[in-house]
C-alpha cells in the first residue's frame, strides 16, 4: 500500500451481524447479549481461531455502528483518490 501512496494503510476482513432498519432496540439489544454470549464459549473461540477467526465478544451496537461508519469513510477517501469507478 505504500506503492500506492498509501502509508499507514491497514485493511482487514471482518464479520458482523446487521439486522433490518427501524429494529427496536430492546430486540437490537437481546441479539447483542446472545451473540456476545456465544462467542464468549470457549468451544466457539477454538473453532473460529481454528479458522482464523478473531472472536469478538464484548461487541454493542453503539461500537459496531462506530466500526461501519469509520469503515466507510477509510474506504470512502480510499475510492475518491484513487478515482475507481465501478464498470460493466
Amino acid at each position: 500500500m505504500r506503492e500506492a501512496a498509501l502509508p499507514g494503510f491497514e485493511a482487514s476482513t471482518w464479520n458482523l451481524m446487521l439486522g433490518p432498519r427501524g429494529l427496536p432496540p430492546e430486540i437490537v439489544g437481546r441479539l447483542s447479549s446472545i451473540v456476545n454470549a456465544v462467542l464468549a464459549e470457549a468451544d466457539i473461540i477454538t473453532r473460529l481461531a481454528a479458522a482464523g477467526i478473531d472472536a469478538v465478544s464484548d461487541s454493542t451496537p453503539g461500537r459496531t455502528a462506530e466500526f461501519l461508519a469509520a469503515e466507510y469513510a477509510k474506504f470512502r477517501d480510499i475510492v475518491q483518490k484513487a478515482d475507481l469507478k465501478i464498470s460493466s
